[in-house]
């Protein structure tokens, strides 16, 4: 999956991206591997 971060909450650990699909997908800073992610990165996934 490619999308785009629409809002990361740096505080609470958490955000959304909205995906190539259009869809809206939720991601935890767990799934991020130590990697620094805010609103406006574009994100790929291969899972």
């Amino acid at each position: 999956m490619y999308g785009k971060v629409t809002r990361y909450f740096h505080d609470r650990g958490f955000g959304f991206i909205r995906g190539e699909d259009s869809n809206t997908y939720f991601i935890h800073h767990s799934k991020v591997n130590g990697e620094y992610i805010d609103a406006g990165y574009y994100v790929f996934s291969m899972s």
